[in-house]
């Protein structure tokens, strides 16, 4: 950055981005929200799926392969729809802000039929 906090010169700051160790992609159906104790804010990220089964039977041929299911064996004894949790995230009110400028510019250009190439910051 520049020495000469009067000169009218624009400093420059290069970020380099690393990949944590636990960094991963994931599908998001939705988010939850929240607050915390601490006044910042906690998003949720969730998918969306129906109920894997708890057990299932199969028919074996004389080849001993597996060919068919028998559905009326099969056990499932959750209901309803499953919301996965994958990542929480919780940012504080500054870094929320970003998130919404981020996010609206987006959507405007995804809806726009903009291609997308490069990541944008805020």
């Amino acid at each position: 950055m520049s020495e000469d906090k009067n000169s009218s010169e624009i400093s420059q700051i290069e970020f380099n981005y690393i990949k944590g160790n636990h960094f991963r992609i994931i599908h998001a159906d939705g988010v939850m929200s929240n607050g915390t104790p601490r006044g910042d804010l906690f998003l949720g990220f969730y998918n969306e799926r129906f109920p894997l089964p708890d057990s299932q039977t199969f028919e074996i041929n004389e080849e001993g392969r597996i060919i068919n299911e028998i559905m009326e064996k099969r056990k499932i004894n959750s209901k309803g729809i499953m919301r996965e949790v994958e990542v929480g995230v919780t940012l504080d009110i500054e870094a929320a802000k970003v998130l919404v400028l981020s996010l609206s510019q987006l959507i405007r250009q995804v809806e726009a039929g903009e291609t997308i190439e490069n990541e944008t910051e805020q």
